[in-house]
């Protein structure tokens, strides 16, 4: 029983703590006002610490205003709530625009803005730094038509710093907490500058202050965005951790950049397209036109090389295929009517022996005649050009009456000199024609006839 008491008791005291309190601490007070007047006034013209306060612009006032602003029950008194939102780390720019100084929007005219590290925190490696910073201005230039270009000496448009405390800017930092970075708008001068809080722990991760999401926010300053009450942009003035990998500039933000700059695809972007206008390098294609090359072809004109087949017109010389006509001379079979072995007691003129042929009775000289077309390999068929001398046939035709008469008389015809006459120039072309016309008709006819004339020699 005691002990449900002592639950009900903690439950009690616990919803009383969550009541604002009545009367905030004088030491809550001038948080609250320093506050208030840091980043919910307009700063003047000359020097950002100086601030004016219109008649109006009471406590109260300015009280509820940032708690509009922060999404907060608007009371106008400082209860508990609105002291946490006053605790958080977040950035040192105003909630208030102060760019009255500034002939309408600030922005950079210029298509490539450059910035450069002066100094680097131990919290880091200078690589790590480097990396770190341009892909916190990646997120921008991947939206608009705008390009970062880092610099290492002289001064950048951006000039991006690590200090403590007073730095020389009117804008001192608060030491450990509250304040952890801010950023000036485009500009000369300190325009575009971005400071950040040495005092801080700077790292990659959840653990600390995450320096990428601190940057992108300081760079939104100084691209001219002011911040955002949307608790889900990169602009809300309070830090909030949020997973980096693949970030994407929220919906908020990007329409906010892109307001002032216009949307990524205008000037960059079309002029790496002039990259696909190196297309007119497929008008390299007339490189194919080397395909004259081709023409090159005239070459196979060389094909009058292959007029060098009448080379093939010494095929003639397979003319000498007769040799394979010599395959008569097994028609020199007749050669076993030894009659031709008398023939060679002309072997002097052994040459002529075709044209001793005659001398066998000359009738059987028509069946020797395939011999002589036999020798037309050598061009002997100029001997076959004896043919003529076949004319001598009618010769033959008195061979009934004067055998031995008729048969010196054309022992002195074959003289090797009508022979050799014949041989260059009639030769090549008549022999084709007379030797097939004459070795069929008269070998029908002598070869009876003879068989029986020389049963009597």
């Amino acid at each position: 029983m005691d002990g449900a008491l002592a639950v009900m008791m903690v439950v009690i005291v616990a919803h009383c703590g969550a009541v604002p309190t009545s009367s905030p601490s004088q030491e809550d007070l001038s948080k609250a006002q320093a506050y208030l007047s840091q980043f919910f006034s307009d700063v003047g013209v000359s020097a950002p610490n100086t601030v004016r306060r219109s008649a109006l612009d009471s406590f109260d006032d300015t009280l509820r205003k940032m708690q509009e602003y922060f999404g907060l029950e608007v009371t106008g008194q400082l209860d508990s709530n609105t002291m946490e939102v006053m605790a958080r780390p977040r950035c040192g720019f105003t909630d208030v625009t102060r760019y009255s100084h500034f002939d309408g929007e600030p922005k950079w005219e210029k298509p490539v803005v450059t910035y450069r590290i002066t100094n680097y925190t131990p919290d880091l490696f200078r690589m790590e730094v480097d990396a770190t910073i341009a892909k916190a201005l990646k997120v921008y230039s991947d939206v608009i038509p705008l390009d970062f270009k880092q610099i290492y000496r002289g001064t950048a448009d951006i000039m991006i710093m690590f200090k403590a405390r007073d730095h020389g800017d009117f804008a001192p930092f608060d030491g450990k907490g509250g304040i952890l970075a801010h950023a000036f708008s485009p500009g000369e001068g300190r325009g575009g500058d971005a400071h950040f809080d040495e005092d801080e722990k700077w790292t990659l991760s959840s653990e600390g202050y995450n320096l990428f999401l601190v940057a992108a926010h300081e760079f939104g300053h100084a691209l001219g965005l002011a911040h955002s009450n949307v608790d889900t942009a990169l602009m809300y003035p309070s830090y909030m951790y949020v997973d980096t990998d693949g970030y994407m500039l929220p919906d908020d933000d990007r329409r906010g950049v892109q307001a002032i700059y216009g949307v990524r695809g205008g000037s960059a972007e079309p002029t790496t397209k002039p990259e696909p206008t190196t297309e007119p390098e497929p008008t390299t294609e007339p490189e194919p036109t080397t395909e004259p090359e081709p023409t090159t072809e005239p070459e196979p004109t060389t094909e009058p090389e292959p007029t060098t087949e009448l080379e093939p017109t010494t095929e003639p010389e397979p003319t000498t295929e007769p040799e394979p006509t010599t395959e008569p001379e097994p028609t020199t079979e007749p050669e076993p009517t030894t009659e031709p072995e008398p023939t060679t007691k002309p072997e002097p003129t052994t040459e002529p022996e075709p044209t001793t042929e005659p001398e066998p009775a000359t009738k059987p000289e028509p069946t020797t005649e395939p011999e002589p077309t036999t020798e037309p390999e050598p061009a002997t068929k100029p001997e076959p050009a004896t043919k003529p001398e076949p004319t001598t046939k009618p010769e033959l035709t008195t061979d009934p009456d004067p055998l031995p008469t008729t048969r010196p008389a054309p022992k002195p015809q074959p003289t090797p000199e009508p022979t050799f006459e014949p041989t260059p120039e009639p030769t090549p072309e008549p022999t084709p024609e007379p030797t097939p016309e004459p070795t069929p008709e008269p070998t029908p006819e002598p070869t009876p006839e003879p068989t029986p004339e020389p049963t009597p020699h």
